[in-house]
């Protein structure tokens, strides 16, 4: 990215679709030698992709929780407001199913509800 002289300043973070990335320099020397020394340092670029807050906060969920895989595929599904019956064409499974598996979720979490689902995961962000 150019300021507004012309000259190129250092991104630390940029967004590329929804991800985030953060960018490090390092400078590294392979033989030995004192990597400060600007004639015989290589300087590494090192891209590492910041972990969205949602994705923290699932994992966080499952772990407490103890959800199964499919268990965790039924929130995921959940989370981005598919229908039950919308969750069953998605994965070629009956109405029933999908039913069944929110069930097995809403006993493991001590929710009665669909929406008690999303509200524990908010919860369990917010201790």
């Amino acid at each position: 990215m150019r300021s507004s002289k012309g000259a190129r300043r250092f991104v630390a973070e940029f967004e590329s679709g929804n991800r985030t990335y953060r960018c490090r320099t390092l400078s590294v020397c392979c033989d030995g030698k004192d990597a400060d020394d600007p004639g015989r340092a290589t300087t590494l670029i090192l891209l590492e992709r910041r972990a969205s807050p949602s994705r923290l906060l699932k994992r966080q969920a499952w772990e407490k929780f103890g959800l199964t895989p499919r268990e965790r595929q039924m929130v995921e599904l959940l989370i981005e407001g598919m229908t039950t019956k919308e969750m069953a064409q998605a994965l070629g499974l009956s109405p029933n199913t999908i039913k069944s598996f929110l069930r097995l979720v809403m006993a493991k979490m001590g929710v009665s509800t669909r929406s008690g689902i999303v509200g524990k995961l908010l919860e369990n962000n917010h201790p």
